[in-house]
């Protein structure tokens, strides 16, 4: 999963688009990688992990590249933040920024071309305890590689994606350690794919994915000893599908039993600190998080996890954890809405992309074992877990 801020961005159509990422690196804060009980209770419809993002607070600055390499390679890119103070109030500033990028390449083999562009920038509104972000991004990109998704060298195979998202923010901090995030973003994302460019009419595709999706996140300490975490999301999706062969419609690769599909998940996990010494604690965390969509059975999922810490003089931290989780996905409308095996296409051959509409939804449940040295200098962090999963 990629999430920003306290959403996760997903692709419903096969989930690799969801690396799609239209937003420029300054805006973003450097991730985090949540796995286990982190994954379960901040994740959404990822079992694996999380690549997660904060939105950054802008610089005064910019940065202006210009590039090129072999294979007729050519790269531009500007970038620029701009804050100032606003009215009056100190405590208050805002904040805009934008970014231009592109790049395009013959590439390193014939018809292993690319083609990319994005324009992305934000407005950004700064208090004493919070941070409001307003954001707009867009960008195009069109690949090809012989045999792409085919693996027949024979298949010079094309890509021509559009990917918009919009999307506000808010962080606000409370109390003392307790802090709520807000995100809601609209994604609308094209897809063109083509079999083999030198006959594009042979058999091509088209999609349309959107998305819209609103999350909380947050963390509300009642006393030093004791906080509840929590999660929620809900988004809802749509897709449409055409697919044809030598110019005849084929009815769309996702015609399933259904092209749209809401979703729904709920986490949360009390949080309890038991403090030994000023040296060292003790971190118990137990809860559960609720899986359901329109379309599939619902799922309760439990969370749990132990860590002990161990607070340096230089300031340093050792910490060992245990953690046991679960968590739940929902198959793709590729994966659910194509052909089956038992059908054929004009061509006579079964589909090109078989499916299966009867899978149900996959249960994975992580037992992981892990221990970190964090120094001012330095950090060291190994994990072991095993993993076993259900219906995959």
């Amino acid at each position: 999963g990629f999430r920003v801020g306290s959403a996760t961005l997903i692709d419903p159509q096969t989930g690799h688009y969801s690396a799609e990422l239209p937003i420029a690196p300054e805006m973003l804060t450097r991730p985090k990688i949540l796995t286990g009980s982190d994954n379960a209770l901040f994740g959404f419809n990822s079992t694996a992990g999380t690549i997660s993002y904060g939105w950054s607070q802008i610089a005064d600055g910019g940065s202006l590249t210009l590039g090129g390499g072999d294979h007729d390679l050519n790269f531009q890119r500007i970038h620029h933040g701009l804050t100032g103070q606003l009215g009056e109030n100190r405590e208050w500033s805002w904040g805009v920024e934008a970014e231009m990028s592109r790049s395009e390449s013959d590439g390193t083999i014939q018809f292993g071309d690319h083609d990319f562009n994005r324009s992305s920038g934000r407005i950004q509104l700064v208090g004493p305890n919070s941070q409001t972000d307003f954001f707009a991004g867009y960008q195009a990109k069109f690949f090809g590689w012989p045999g792409m998704y085919t693996a027949n060298p024979a298949s010079l195979e094309t890509e021509n994606l559009k990917t918009r998202l919009f999307a506000i923010n808010h962080q606000q901090q409370y109390g003392e350690g307790s802090e709520i995030e807000l995100t809601a973003y609209h994604r609308k994302h094209k897809d063109h794919f083509v079999l083999t460019r030198t006959n594009p009419t042979l058999y091509e595709a088209f999609h349309v994915t959107k998305i819209l999706s609103l999350g909380i996140a947050g963390r509300h300490a009642f006393s030093k000893s004791f906080a509840l975490k929590y999660s929620a999301q809900f988004t809802g999706d749509e897709i449409d599908s055409e697919d044809f062969y030598n110019g005849t419609p084929l009815g769309g690769l996702e015609r399933g039993k259904f092209q749209s599909r809401s979703y729904q998940k709920v986490g949360i996990i009390p949080e309890y600190n038991f403090q030994f010494n000023d040296a060292e604690k003790i971190t118990l965390r137990a809860g559960a998080s609720f899986d359901d969509t329109n379309r599939d059975e619902s799922e309760l999922s439990a969370l749990f996890d132990l860590t002990w810490e161990r607070y340096r003089t230089n300031g340093g931290v050792d910490s060992i954890y245990l953690s046991y989780a679960e968590s739940s996905q929902v198959a793709g409308y590729t994966a659910i809405g194509g052909g089956t095996p038992d059908e054929t296409d004009p061509t006579g051959n079964q589909p090109r992309f078989a499916s299966n509409p009867f899978l149900e939804r996959e249960i994975s449940k992580n037992l992981e074992l892990g221990f970190s040295i964090k120094r001012s200098d330095w950090s060291f962090e190994t994990a072991i877990f095993h993993r076993w999963d259900d219906n995959l």
